[in-house]
């Protein structure tokens, strides 16, 4: 009974790790794109945030995240600090 007890609980660790992990980079994205907000236009501020409804694969999310890096060094922004997990495939 214990072996499967500790299963379980192991479990449930994995997928509330996995959740705070995927809240944590929708927040990251999130403020970035409110910190690029008054260094961008309209129309990219807008396509950001259509870029970040649109992420359902962890490669559109490292492209959005390419993209907000790119933003960032080219108008000598300051993103805060997210350890993105990498992935060994792209989905």
């Amino acid at each position: 009974m214990v072996p499967l007890v500790f299963a379980n609980a192991l479990g449930y660790l994995l997928i509330l790790s996995q959740l705070a992990y995927t809240r944590n980079a929708g927040n990251w994205v999130d403020r970035s794109i409110e910190i690029l907000r008054p260094r961008v236009d309209a129309l990219t501020h807008l396509e950001l945030r259509a870029q970040l409804r649109s992420v359902e694969t962890a490669r559109q999310f490292y492209m959005l995240e390419a993209r907000l890096h790119k933003l960032a060094n080219s108008t000598d922004s300051v993103l805060p600090k997210f350890n993105v997990v990498r992935t060994l495939h792209d989905d």
